[in-house]
């Protein structure tokens, strides 16, 4: 098959940021032919921009397209997308989170396995060349005791006044209101009756944000076994949760949005008794900005500390690739769907350690 033909659904900060300059920079792996966004104003903007033939408010009338595969890149929960564009024969490359409740993980599951479409979830650190590069590494580790996250997350705006982007103020207001309920109806089957915040910390925190770490350290590590504790606080602007692994290892992981200091900052750290290996990510929404990647070790009786900078090659760009070799070489996805219905898992039982106040197993 030579480049595929495809479709964009949402396009918004992140579409016009890295999906869509990417999808236009690699010509000979894809053609875009259309886009769709609930804004007309910006469906139009986004055809006229990238020189696609094809705008739409639906996405169902772009499915209708001639195309190979979508790009699925809204926000919210992407489970009747996915159903609905595997239904129609279209593989699927979508953006975290896959869905908000381990029912609709199922039924996209049976659908897929239904249709027998390829499908792809966008957690681009697992792209990264440092993290690849980790993946080498960690396994060297003796005696390892401890794994961290933590981010610092400031105002997006603060990364993303320089691209220019795009909105318009056109979507009609029963839109937003049906997009909203049906969020909200969701979280509560997710977690139950709870408080405004918790319910924020929930969709707009864990499965938006924290996702992106408990994935990345499940590729590195594994899958634990139990949520010791967690906690939010400070209106859902601030979580904790600490995970046991089989083996007894503890991986503790934090995320604190601190809107009004233009530095972000998130590390993810492996620390044993004869190393230590930490990946220092840079700001999502910054294009070609390496990753840090810093190993202390011991040569004799010297400390050796290096730092790798591995290659400006932009993760982003690299999952587009892999999805590419997915649809068209037959390459098992590193990202699946099952694998990240994992982390909708993990988001619910996190949220119901934080209301129980008592440790979760996990059944992953």
């Amino acid at each position: 098959m030579a480049g595929l033909k495809v479709g964009v659904i949402g396009c918004g900060a992140i579409a016009q940021m890295m999906h869509l300059p990417f999808l236009k920079k690699l010509e000979n792996y894809y053609s875009i032919d259309s886009v769709c966004d609930v804004s007309p104003g910006l469906a139009e903007a986004m055809a006229r921009q990238f020189n696609v033939p094809y705008g739409t408010t639906d996405y169902c009338q772009l499915l209708k397209r001639d195309i190979d595969a979508v790009f699925i890149l809204s926000g919210g929960s992407h489970a009747e997308m996915i159903i609905e564009s595997a239904k129609a024969g279209k593989h699927i490359f979508v953006e975290k989170p896959i869905c908000f409740t381990p029912e609709e993980g199922e039924e996209i599951l049976k659908t897929l396995k239904e249709t027998g479409v390829k499908l792809l979830v966008a957690y681009m650190k697992r792209y990264d060349p440092a993290y690849v590069k980790a993946r080498e590494l960690i396994p060297g580790i003796k005696g390892l005791a401890y794994i961290d996250a933590i981010v610092l997350h400031p105002d997006e705006t603060l990364y993303m006044q320089h691209y220019g982007l795009k909105r318009f103020n056109d979507i009609d207001e029963s839109i937003i209101k049906s997009f909203q309920e049906k969020s909200k109806q969701l979280a509560l089957q997710a977690v139950g009756e709870a408080p405004d915040y918790i319910h924020f910390a929930f969709t707009e925190v864990a499965l938006s944000s924290i996702v992106h770490d408990t994935n990345a350290v499940r590729g590195l590590y594994g899958d634990p076994e139990e949520i010791l504790h967690a906690n939010v606080w400070n209106n859902g602007n601030a979580v904790e949760v600490t995970f046991r692994y089989p083996d007894g290892v503890l991986f503790t992981c934090t995320w604190l949005f601190l809107p009004d200091l233009r530095n972000y900052e998130e590390k993810i750290g492996f620390y044993g008794n004869n190393a230590r290996v930490v990946l220092g990510f840079p700001s999502p929404y910054l294009k070609n900005e390496p990753t840090r990647l810093l190993v202390e070790e011991m040569d004799g009786t010297a400390l050796v500390k290096k730092e790798f900078t591995v290659s400006y090659e932009e993760a982003f760009e690299q999952e587009q690739i892999h999805f590419y070799e997915v649809v068209t070489k037959g390459v098992a996805p590193k990202t699946t769907a099952e694998d990240a219905i994992k982390d909708v898992k993990i988001c619910q039982a996190l949220i119901k350690a934080v209301l129980t106040g008592q440790s979760q197993k996990l059944n992953l």
